[in-house]
């Protein structure tokens, strides 16, 4: 039994290693074809340089695109580039002299008719090596679920073993126990229950390690589930962008044409796409992976936003929308959470606010400090636009994965339906919130709310201020008429020291009152006292509520 219940713990944490396999496959194939796209619109724009389409800073900038996707360390700690053949990085070598040695600007016919050879013989090798890296991790993976396989296949086969030889085993000792104790029924029967109970069990880690292989089934079904929806999702567009890539070889040897023009555009058009849909696919991968959290530091909002609108300039720029921050350079913005993460939040929101908004509008950032319920700040950017809008009977499901507003689909305004839900899941990770407000026609504001950075000393001051504000109720429940004025003053100022400041303000406004009415009856007095600690009570109850949770 102790046998079989070890081999059952053993199978179990086997499935457990198993799915974070196959989590990692996913998020390392999502880095490798996002790899190659960075390879393949590379080799496009070298042809494209090469037949006099585009300029030498061109190819430039999407080389050096494709090197720091190179340099990108994946879910198994290893570079993109340690996965390349050693051949296409000298094919890159090659292709950077020639760029670097070649005139600025466009390349004449004369100079393009010198090199064409080579560098068709080098965008070809640079492709090839992609597919090839593409190839080579889908052979490795293979090879690792026949293993994977082989060992689930050994490990029910020795539970097998356990199970005919546990049944064996008992069918024996119990034939032993009725043959000797055969006059005795009485103790035999007692006996027999007894093996029946510890047959149960068996039965019971039985059905154990059958959940088990029913969990690893799921998971496989759910691998194929992805695999299957990303192929699909990924095929179309590259196999356009393949087809049209072999279309832009044949115009090369041609003079340029507006169909060059054309096809080129439809190149980029879905490469962005693809980019968009898997970086969307990888960031949600990542989120939800059980990895463990990454470390949260202090971080500025008001400069993440900053951050965020210089990389969106371009986009801004092109689409003449201004972007705006409302916010107060005396204040600080700090909450606890990771860079990266809270970045891709407002890059977010912000694209959505730029690519929504008509040309010449506005996208407006208001920046402030805030309380929430459990008197508590929190740090709050509104985001707002002049788009479109958004349906109210829409709103609920605007954050759900996959899901688009109808009236921007129907306007075939590019997106993936993935960006909110990503910003959603981050805010989750961070205990903060979002909420939207829309007026169709009128535009957007989208409202995030992240708990404000608490240093160790704000923390211990906001864990003992129930226990200071329960002292001050007391205090000044329990003061006759004659000292209430001093209780008043002593305990004011002590709960203001520990963020109370808006009560110590009521306490303050009270003994104020007490000293400007020396005449005052009992009965005014009560009325203001009852009035003060039914204020006090009530904050009480909500910093209680939050102690609790």
């Amino acid at each position: 039994m102790v046998v079989l219940g070890i081999d059952t713990s053993g199978n179990s944490k086997g499935a457990a290693a198993e799915k974070a396999v196959f989590t990692s496959a996913e998020t390392t194939a999502s880095s490798i074809i996002f790899t190659q796209r960075e390879a393949l619109a590379y080799s496009t724009k070298y042809a494209m340089w090469l037949s006099g389409s585009a300029t030498k800073r061109d190819v430039q900038i999407s080389r050096a695109i494709l090197a720091q996707r190179l340099n990108v360390i994946d879910i198994e700690n290893e570079t993109m580039g340690s996965r390349l053949d050693p051949a296409l990085f000298e094919a890159l070598k090659e292709s950077d002299v020639l760029i670097a040695n070649s005139e600025d600007g466009y390349l004449s016919d004369a100079a393009a008719d010198k090199i064409r050879i080579q560098v068709e013989s080098l965008i070809a090798e640079i492709l090839s090596a992609s597919r090839a890296m593409v190839v080579a991790y889908q052979q490795e993976l293979d090879q690792h679920l026949l293993m994977v396989a082989a060992d689930r296949e050994k490990s029910a086969q020795q539970n097998l073993f356990l199970l005919l030889s546990l049944m064996v085993l008992t069918t024996i000792f119990l034939i032993s126990i009725i043959r000797r104790l055969w006059r005795q029924f009485a103790t035999a029967k007692e006996i027999i229950n007894l093996e029946v109970e510890e047959l149960e069990v068996a039965q019971a880690k039985l059905k154990s390690s059958q959940s088990a292989v029913r969990t690893l089934e799921e998971l496989n079904e759910s691998k194929n589930d992805f695999i299957s929806t990303v192929n699909h999702e990924l095929r179309t567009p590259l196999t356009s962008i393949i087809g049209y890539v072999d279309l832009l070889k044949d115009l090369t040897e041609k003079e340029a044409s507006k169909d060059a023009s054309k096809i080129v555009n439809v190149v980029e058009k879905n490469a962005l796409v693809l980019l968009d849909l898997v970086e969307s696919i990888l960031s949600l991968s990542r989120l939800d992976s059980r990895e463990p959290e990454q470390a949260h530091t202090e971080v500025d909002i008001l400069k993440v936003i900053e951050k965020s609108i210089f990389v969106l300039s371009p986009q801004a720029e092109e689409a003449k929308i201004k972007v705006v921050v409302q916010s107060d350079r005396d204040v600080e913005y700090s909450v606890n959470g990771n860079p990266s993460q809270l970045s891709q939040v407002f890059i977010n929101l912000i694209s959505n606010g730029i690519k929504f908004s008509p040309k010449g509008s506005t996208v407006t950032i208001k920046l402030q400090r805030v309380l929430n319920d459990s008197m508590f700040t929190e740090i709050q950017a509104a985001i707002t636009d002049q788009g479109m809008g958004i349906p109210p009977n829409e709103i609920p499901q605007l954050f759900h994965r996959f899901f688009r507003a109808s009236n921007a689909a129907n306007s075939q305004i590019a997106g993936t339906g993935l960006g909110l839900a990503i910003v959603a899941k981050i805010l989750e990770l961070h205990h903060g919130q979002i909420k939207v407000a829309s007026v169709q026609n009128i535009g957007s504001t989208f409202t995030v709310n992240v708990p404000a950075y608490v240093s160790a000393v704000e923390r211990l001051i906001l864990e003992k201020r129930g226990d200071v504000l329960r002292r001050a109720i007391v205090s000044i429940e329990s003061s006759s008429n004659e000292n209430l004025r001093n209780a008043c003053h002593e305990m004011g100022g002590a709960i203001g020291f520990y963020a109370l400041e808006e009560q110590s303000e009521q306490i303050a406004l009270f003994s104020k009152w007490l000293k400007n009415s020396p005449g005052a009856n009992e009965v005014a007095i009560l009325a203001k006292k009852d009035a003060l600690l039914e204020s006090l009570n009530t904050t009480l109850r909500i910093i209680e509520d939050w102690e609790k949770k």
